[in-house]
């Protein structure tokens, strides 16, 4: 038998990174519901809003925010 599967994971919608285990690129975080990928997205820096963004990029936007 064959089976659909449906699994979520994130990817930054600035840089495009995806969401992996400590940022090894081969191990692709997959969840069975969305929050708890949202969950933790959020402990570990990433921001979960009207976008997803990876802790790099909230890092950049913050800088840019005191720049301006």
């Amino acid at each position: 038998m064959i089976n659909e599967v449906v699994f979520f994971t994130a990817l930054c919608d600035k840089c495009g990174k995806m969401y992996c285990k400590d940022d090894d690129e081969s191990m692709i975080r997959l969840f069975n519901n969305r929050e708890e990928l949202e969950e933790e997205l959020n402990e570990v820096g990433w921001v979960v809003g009207d976008e997803v963004l990876c802790e790099e990029c909230v890092k950049y936007n913050k800088q840019l925010k005191r720049c301006q």
